[in-house]
Parts: C-alpha cells; structure tokens; sequence
C-alpha cells in the first residue's frame, strides 16, 4: 500500500494545498493564484532597508548561506526561551539557560565551536541571564513568566483590494507591573542608535498584529541587548523619559520603553508604503558603499547593474519557475 507523502513545503505541491490560505511572499505568483501575499516583520523590515534585496529574496527566491553570526543568534535566542519554558521562583536561571525549555535535553551550540565562539557565546548568555535577573528584581517573581514566547502569529490585512499574511514570530510577551502589555526583543551584535530605531519598527510591526488578533495595544517595548558595550548609548538612554535602562556586569543593556503614537503611526506609514511597492513591483535598489558592500550577498550583482555589465534582473523576470507551470 502506497503512503501519501507529505509535500515539501513551499513546493509547488505544497502551495496547490495551502497557498490560498498560507500565502506566499513572491507577489507575482500570489497575484497570479489569488493567493495572499506573506510578509513577515523579516521580509516587511527588507523591503524598507532595500526594495531589490525583497525581490532577491523573496521573488526571486535565492538567499545566501548562513553564518556564524546567524548560528549565534539562533544560540542566544534558544537559551532565553529555555528560562522563559522553565523558570520558577526556585530555578537556577543560568543552570535552566543551558537546558532545552522543549525536551530536557542539555543545549551546547557551542560544543563544535571554536575557543573565540564559545567564548562569545558565553559571554552574551552570561549578560542575558543578568539582565533578566534584573528585570526579576525589579518586577517580582510574580511578574516575570512570560505571556507567551517564541509564538507564531498570522493577520490577515487588506490592502488596496488585495490580501497580506502579516507573519510575526515574537521573543516574548511580559506582563509589566502595571498592568501593561510587553513586547521583548533580543538582539545580539552590537547596539547602536540606529538599531534601535530599527528595532523600534520591529516591535510596532509586532504590536499592531497583537492589538488586531487579541484586542489590546501593548504598552511597552523591552530591548535585550545581551553584547551591548556602548556606554555612550546608555548614558544617553538613562534618565530619558517613559524609558528605563539597566547594564550586564561586564556588557549587555535592557532597554524598558514606553510606547509613543510616534512611533506607531510611522509603522503603519511604512507599512502601507512597503505593500504598495510589492503590489507595484517597485523594486528599486538602496545603495550603500559600505552597508550594501560588507552586508549584502547581491552586492556584486548590483554593482555589475549600475556599471552595466548586467541588465536590471527584475524587468525579465515572471516569476515563474521550474515546477510550477
């Protein structure tokens, strides 16, 4: 007896079952299909740093291989959702950190990592663990087992007569003193102003899609900077209005904010943009000497474009590949 496997997904037997309902984030095929396009907070924050690096990715379908960097982060994260699954007021919080929340299995990202990644691993979950003890004193045991972590969400959003899947995976959600909803956020690699921002319209990205699916607006962002070493940044941050700062031992920031109607409406004013551009398919590139140079994996292919070796890849492309037709 035949059994019926299972398709790959995001295959085109995958997207026959599910594409009216799940999406997908290439527009051309959604327009085509009736399908909703997916965007997610990653592809949404793409499409505002860089039209054309949405269309490499996201129509196109290519990305690059994954990197030390990106492992690490995945590491990082992994250890913050093991005290978010298993912390209780009795819990050794670095002990449980090392603990898989999911299985009880022992996490070791690091076990085939060089002595310069470990060393950089330890330090970040050694500076969360103290930045999390910290938001502990400060808002009682009480307070601190999260809403919710690491929990997908779709929003089904209309816009200009067609439908997106806003897709959000989530850090955290806390539950302040006050009553107020919290939204956290981990970031690894350096802190800097601009990531803030950047992060900024991250959270807000993640608390319109919570006000829509649970009917209330959260009140706070909550920034883990785990790598953070820029004093200057906190000496700037502390004493700011509606926001509350607090530092690792050695390096790491939490960052504790109050909600602005700034900051909100200029969310929904780049997201109405972004998915104008994708139903338009604006797929103009930003260039930037070093951003787009030290961080890009379509740099050369850019480059080649504006020296005019390579033609614009966006005017030929259909998006229509191998398998689907």
């Amino acid at each position: 007896m035949t059994q019926n496997k299972t398709p790959e997904k995001y295959s085109p037997e995958w997207y026959a079952i599910h594409g009216e309902t799940e999406g997908t984030p290439n527009p051309l095929l959604a327009k085509t299909n009736g399908w909703p396009i997916r965007l997610s907070k990653s592809a949404f924050m793409t499409y505002l740093g860089c039209p054309r690096k949405y269309w490499w990715t996201r129509v196109a379908d290519l990305y690059g291989p994954s990197t030390h960097h990106m492992v690490h982060g995945t590491a990082v994260h992994t250890a913050l959702e093991n005290v978010y699954g298993n912390w209780s007021p009795e819990s050794n919080m670095a002990a449980i950190a090392e603990v898989n929340w999911e299985d009880g299995e022992p996490h070791e990202p690091h076990a085939k990592w060089d002595e310069d990644q470990q060393e950089r691993y330890t330090g970040a979950v050694d500076a969360l663990i103290q930045l999390e003890q910290g938001r502990l004193q400060r808002w009682g045991e009480e307070h601190f087992t999260p809403v919710e972590f690491e929990q997908k969400h779709v929003l089904r959003h209309e816009h200009e007569s067609h439908v997106f899947n806003l897709v959000g995976m989530i850090d955290g959600v806390l539950r302040h003193p006050d009553g107020g909803l919290v939204i956290a956020e981990l970031k690894t690699g350096k802190a800097t102003k601009n990531k803030l921002s950047k992060t900024r319209k991250e959270l807000c990205f993640y608390r319109h899609m919570l006000a829509e699916l649970w009917g209330e607006e959260a009140v706070y962002f909550y920034y883990l900077f785990p790598e953070c070493e820029n004093y200057d940044l906190y000496v700037e941050l502390d004493g700011k209005k509606n926001t509350e700062v607090w530092l690792g031992d050695l390096q790491g920031m939490a960052v504790l904010e109050k909600i602005s109607t700034r900051s909100v409406n200029a969310m929904h004013k780049s997201l109405d943009a972004a998915m104008t551009g994708i139903l338009s398919d604006m797929w103009g590139m930003k260039w930037n000497d070093y951003f787009c140079t030290q961080w890009c994996d379509f740099n050369m292919a850019c480059e080649s474009e504006m020296l005019g070796v390579e033609p614009d890849p966006t005017v030929s492309y259909t998006g229509v590949q191998e398998g689907w037709a």
